[in-house]
């Protein structure tokens, strides 16, 4: 299996950071990747790839965080000069998010763009945070699309909407799902909508713990959980385990350019 998304850059994992990578390989977790929210995680995320050869790194400056028009700049050329090691696989994650509201929606979208522009420079596919901001995320990208972004960009933890699903299959964008897969009634509707040749699956650790851990509200959430969320999508998909492990697995190797 391919955790796609799972931040092992943050402090929850600090302490028994080495027994969390041994039971995500023991669970059958072969492939992670590990994205950056702002410049320091993302410079911890390259360091974690360089010491495990399946585990990769994401760089790119998370939308919440403090943003200035003055910063722009100088944050997009540090950003470029650590997204040329051979490790990182992605920009990201970045995007838009008007429900964490500290930067003004203008900032977040010049952050958004540059980052945008920045994967066609270094040539890295992209992770795209959304959360409440679908209509001006997909204008964004709508408008400044090229297909060098084809198969290579997602949809991390996808909204369900059918709109960013129609875009996604015009596209060819992958859409990301994550624990709460397990409990949400309207996420099961939309990913049984989800071509399986468009589905990545993800744990976003330490974060949406899915069933049966989120009842017992057991945290941090660890890429070993993974199991719980193939398991689910294989039922709502109607295919084997097996079938949708190997699917997904082969998604994201093409979703950062590891094939």
């Amino acid at each position: 299996m391919f955790d796609t998304h799972c931040h092992l850059n943050f402090q929850a994992f600090d302490t028994y950071f080495n027994e969390v990578i041994k039971r995500a390989f023991d669970a059958g977790v072969k492939h992670i990747t590990v994205p950056g929210t702002d410049l320091e995680t993302s410079k911890k995320a390259i360091v974690i790839a360089e010491s495990y050869e399946n585990i990769y790194a994401a760089v790119g400056i998370h939308p919440t965080k403090d943003l200035s028009t003055e910063s722009l700049k100088s944050v997009i050329y540090k950003l470029e000069e650590i997204a040329l090691s051979t490790k990182v696989a992605s920009i990201g994650e970045i995007g838009l998010d008007y429900y964490r509201y500290r930067s003004s929606s203008a900032v977040q979208k010049q952050f958004f763009l540059a980052q945008l522009e920045l994967s066609l420079k270094v040539d890295k596919s992209v992770i795209i945070h959304n959360r409440h901001a679908s209509k001006d995320v997909l204008d964004i990208l709508e408008g400044n699309w090229q297909n060098a972004y084809e198969g290579r960009m997602v949809f991390h933890c996808c909204e369900a909407e059918q709109e960013i699903l129609n875009f996604a299959i015009k596209h060819d964008i992958f859409i990301g799902v994550d624990g709460d897969v397990t409990y949400d009634k309207e996420k099961m509707k939309f990913i049984k909508n989800v071509p399986l040749e468009l589905l990545v699956i993800e744990t976003d650790s330490p974060y949406i713990i899915p069933e049966p851990l989120h009842s017992k509200k057991v945290f941090p959430n660890e890429p070993k959980n993974l199991s719980y969320i193939a398991k689910k999508v294989a039922e709502i998909k109607k295919v084997a385990i097996e079938k949708l492990s190997e699917t997904t697995l082969k998604n994201g190797l093409r979703l950062f350019g590891l094939t």
